[in-house]
């Protein structure tokens, strides 16, 4: 799952990658993983779900990097996108917010937000 800001600064809905049981889903994701705190353009197509052809989901079919982003993130979008990959639980998104060292309040950049996601207990699995 990636997530990204939008121009405007606001964090977007999570978006998938293809799987990584494939060759194309396992490069995509090391792509990925290498543009974390990137500007990137996002290529997407929508894919019926095998389990449920009413569903949709986005896939990720191509990034393009920008370079480093340096716009800070806005200490509200910054926690609830947090608490969203906690989802829900307030104690969880603290301790993995404190844990990266991020600041009580005030902006936090791409970096620091990418820290606290991956301290969350099921970033890594």
């Amino acid at each position: 799952m990636l997530i990204l800001r939008n121009t405007s600064g606001e964090l977007e809905q999570p978006i998938r990658t293809d799987r990584g049981d494939s060759e194309a889903g396992r490069a995509m994701i090391e792509r990925a993983r290498a543009l974390v705190g990137h500007r990137v353009r996002v290529y997407r197509l929508n894919e019926r779900m095998a389990s449920n052809a009413k569903l949709e989901v986005r896939i990720v079919v191509h990034l393009a990097d920008y370079g480093l982003d340096t716009d800070p993130i806005h200490e509200n979008s910054a926690k609830q996108n947090v608490l969203a990959a906690a989802e829900g639980d307030t104690a969880v998104a603290q301790h993995a917010w404190a844990e990266a060292g991020l600041p009580e309040s005030g902006s936090v950049t791409v970096r620091q937000l990418a820290d606290a996601l991956a301290r969350l207990p099921h970033a890594n699995g």
